[in-house]
């Protein structure tokens, strides 16, 4: 009796995880040829490719940047994992119409807990909430917003790094340092004032928001049990069911989190319900959204204005943008200036030229402005190269594919998780940007010619829903990396024989003692 309740069982089971996979391989392969490249890796898919080609080359995106290179026609690398399959665009025509039109697509879980951690921000939000959403929040990345943030930004440097000089002949972790300055610029950015002398679940907020995020990324990669989970109930509920004690731990955290952001939002509400309309208010993130919020309450309570569910804000929201802000800035611009800043060790001349530019066209770091920023031609190439070679950010989000369709004539299947490469490694098809691909040299973004395909290098995302924080990002490293150049002569912590790059949540060096520091004497 067993055995005939077992063959239905079976049966699907064929179906479900061979013959579907067998199918679209073939779909593929007998349409593209060699112009598809197919990975399998059980269960892990992706995820396990990385830690191969890691384990293997000490990169972990070797694997991937070898097929680029070997294949200059090559459209993309689908990866089998027994139970969906994973499409990573390559070709830059694909790579535009998958950017530019988002509608078939909604956005993978991410970390475990994101949606309570930052699901009505940004970075999740779909449809008409996040078009509400990017035109608020665009009005705080304008030029004159930017503009008028340096000052903040160069007081927030000059009081961290100041700190390095007690570092003298050790080696620096500086991407560890440099997360200080970038946390906190993320929060006076958003609130307008610092957190320090705040505490939540017992740590400051800026070190309990990073710890939320970084185990939620670990979780996920490394939990058996959630990724069971996963397989059985899929990314909508998995989250949410059966919870290990860790998982409610987890989410309890989170909730604390959450309110004592929204405690910050309610005290500054109460001090704008007062002012907004006799005195003038500091454009920073949070009085932005809580002006939008009191003119909503406003008009809901005069019952002058009906609003579409989408169209109301949250305190939620909120916090939960907060949160967003903090998942996408703090990290990724730390981790790309810390390895600028190894470069910059690891070739002396290229230092010197950089160095010589800065200091033709700023005195002295209390002088900088904005304005300077745009005179460094070498030192902008610098910043892009290192962006080519080592992108913090080297695939596009992932998103799922909410039905079947097609990307150009590319058939993308229902349930299918599908990103895309920012950075193309194909001399051959791209001889201007990709010559001498592993050569590390500034001189080639010198040349105004050398993206001839805008797609072909997209560190920051393209289309719609590209990131919106990139401008801030770029100036933050760039005043940061003025102020080491002013300061010190950057070396090589001679103690480290090689640096290997690996990703959880950003692609960087897993050696975090990658300088050492030689102070610069006053004149």
């Amino acid at each position: 009796m067993l055995g005939y309740l077992l063959i239905p069982l079976f049966l699907y089971f064929v179906y479900r995880f061979i013959i579907i996979n067998l199918i679209i391989y073939f779909r593929y392969k007998i349409k593209f040829g060699d112009k598809v490249a197919f990975l399998f890796y059980p269960l892990l898919g992706g995820l396990g490719i990385s830690r191969k080609s890691y384990r293997k080359y000490g990169d972990s995106l070797h694997i991937l940047k070898q097929i680029q290179r070997n294949k200059p026609d090559m459209k993309a690398v689908v990866i089998f994992n027994g139970f969906n399959i994973q499409i990573t665009l390559i070709d830059t025509g694909l790579l535009k119409v998958f950017l530019q039109n988002t509608k078939n697509y909604y956005k993978a879980e991410g970390p475990f807990g994101a949606r309570y951690v930052f699901g009505l921000g940004l970075v999740k939000s779909e449809g008409k909430i996040w078009a509400r959403q990017r035109s608020l929040l665009s009005n705080t990345f304008h030029f004159n917003a930017l503009k008028d943030r340096v000052p903040v930004i160069k007081e927030i440097t000059k009081e961290y790094l100041q700190k390095l000089d007690s570092y003298k002949d050790s080696a620096v972790p500086i991407i560890e340092e440099l997360q200080n300055i970038t946390s906190e610029v993320i929060i006076q950015t958003f609130f307008g004032e610092n957190l320090r002398d705040k505490k939540v679940n017992d740590l400051q907020p800026s070190v309990e928001i990073s710890k939320i995020i970084l185990e939620g990324f670990k979780y996920k990669a490394n939990s058996f049990p959630y990724f069971l989970k996963l397989m059985v109930f899929g990314q909508e509920k998995a989250f949410r069911v059966l919870n290990t004690q860790f998982e409610k731990d987890f989410i309890k955290r989170v909730e604390n989190f959450n309110q004592f952001i929204e405690e910050i939002i309610e005290i500054r509400l109460n001090q704008l319900q007062n002012t907004y309309e006799t005195s003038q208010v500091d454009e920073n993130f949070l009085n932005l959204y809580l002006l939008e919020y009191i003119k909503q309450q406003k008009a809901l309570k005069e019952n002058s204005k009906q609003f579409a569910d989408y169209e109301l804000i949250s305190k939620r929201e909120i916090a939960h943008q907060f949160s967003t802000f903090f998942f996408a800035g703090m990290d990724t611009t730390a981790n790309q200036t810390g390895i600028c800043l190894w470069l910059l060790a690891k070739y002396p001349e290229i230092q010197k030229r950089v160095s010589d530019e800065i200091n033709q066209a700023v005195n002295n770091f209390d002088q900088l402005k904005h304005e300077d920023l745009s005179k460094l031609d070498y030192f902008n190439a610098f910043f892009k190269e290192s962006l080519r070679m080592y992108p913090t950010a080297p695939h596009i989000i992932p998103r799922v594919s909410a039905c079947d369709h097609f990307v150009e004539d590319f058939f993308v299947p229902k349930g299918a998780i599908i990103n895309g490469v920012t950075i193309q490694h194909n001399e051959q098809k791209y001889p201007s940007l990709c010559k001498e691909i592993d050569t590390f040299n500034p001189d080639r973004f010198l040349n105004q010619n050398v993206i001839q395909d805008h797609f072909s290098f997209i560190p920051f995302s393209a289309g719609p829903r590209n990131c919106i924080g990139q401008h801030l990002a770029l100036i933050e490293a760039k005043i940061i990396i003025i102020y080491m150049l002013k300061n010190y002569v950057i070396i090589p912590n001679d103690e480290l024989e090689n640096v290997e790059f690996n990703h959880l949540f950003v692609y960087t060096s897993i050696q975090r003692n990658l300088i050492k520091l030689k102070k610069i004497k006053s004149e």
